[in-house]
């Protein structure tokens, strides 16, 4: 008997795609795989085979993709799986390809049952990026962004005549395989991406307030001396710094150094800079400023006393 495994895992079956008119009647075009689900890269597919009487055939393919949290697996047979109990068997190794050890099934962690269900459809699977159970350590691990972890994964499925077959999936080249040294082409490797997560803030160079009360919005004083000020956004947080150079024919040069993982929004004109005779009061109506608006990170402004630098920044980590 299969193993049953008692750890989570979060199992769905595709009941609709945005695309799944290209995936009915056994269509095998995995370019037309479309998800609502956001990962942190586009996948990579891999076909699997079994072994017919005429030698190795094709027989679908599987989509491995992954986000901050789950590694997914997508799996997609030719004419749909064996309705049978524990049809699809997955194993994960860290480390190096295994060699010289021809797996047996029975002896993998993880075992599933897809049910009876629409050929047309795949069968999906989430594995916890912090709890993947590793073959060849015989423990559970984290699985780290841009670390390979190699994957055999085997399921019970039919060919086009209705026949039970034996499904592998690898990542291998038809040409010179026999059935001697089929399984050592059933392991495969996946490279987990690594996430950026990004969040939206409003910044402004260190200084007064524009008001006590409210808005944080601050305004710097230049007294015409070189003079660098922190660039705070949410109104705590360091996202780098604004330097303000001695004047030029009346005309001085704001740059701005974003600190690490600091990048200005995909928005128009996340920079906004307005300049003052005089110290501003009220609220300050960034999207009214006039001395300076784009998307420079240095540029050369008019000499005045006062500033105000407002920038719209994400901050990706």
């Amino acid at each position: 008997m299969k193993r049953l495994t008692n750890l989570l895992i979060v199992i769905s079956i595709f009941a609709a795609l945005s695309s799944c008119s290209k995936l009915e009647n056994g269509s095998l075009d995995p370019g037309s795989l479309k998800s609502t689900a956001v990962y942190c890269n586009d996948g990579d597919f891999f076909s699997s085979y079994f072994l017919s009487p005429e030698g190795i055939a094709p027989n679908g393919w599987v989509l491995v993709r992954n986000d901050a949290s789950f590694l997914n697996l997508y799996l997609k047979p030719a004419s749909g799986f064996q309705d049978i109990i524990e049809n699809v068997d997955i194993g994960f190794y860290s480390g190096s390809l295994p060699a010289n050890s021809k797996p047996e099934v029975d002896d993998l962690h993880y075992h599933f049952t897809t049910g009876a269900i629409d050929p047309s459809l795949g069968f999906q699977l989430d594995f916890p990026i912090n709890d993947i159970f590793i073959e060849n350590l015989q423990a559970a691990i984290t699985l780290n962004c841009g670390e390979p972890i190699y994957m055999i994964i085997h399921y019970d499925a039919l060919d086009g005549s209705g026949n039970s077959i034996d499904v592998w999936t690898g990542n291998i080249q038809v040409d010179g395989i026999s059935e001697e040294n089929f399984w050592f082409y059933k392991y495969f490797s996946y490279t987990p991406a690594c996430c950026v997560t990004c969040t939206s803030e409003t910044a402004w160079a260190a200084g007064d307030r524009y008001i006590s009360r409210g808005n944080w919005a601050t305004y710097t004083h230049y007294d015409g001396e070189l003079l660098t000020v922190d660039l705070f956004a949410g109104q705590t947080k360091d996202a780098g710094d604004v330097t303000f150079s001695t004047p030029n024919d009346g005309m001085i040069t704001i740059t701005i150094d974003l600190a690490d993982g600091w990048f200005l929004q995909a928005v128009d004109e996340p920079v906004k800079i307005q300049g003052y005779d005089t110290a501003p009061s009220g609220n300050p109506p960034a999207g009214s400023f006039n001395t300076y608006k784009g998307e420079l990170l240095q540029v050369t402004v008019p000499a005045y006393n006062f500033y105000g630098v407002h920038l719209d920044l994400q901050n990706c980590y």
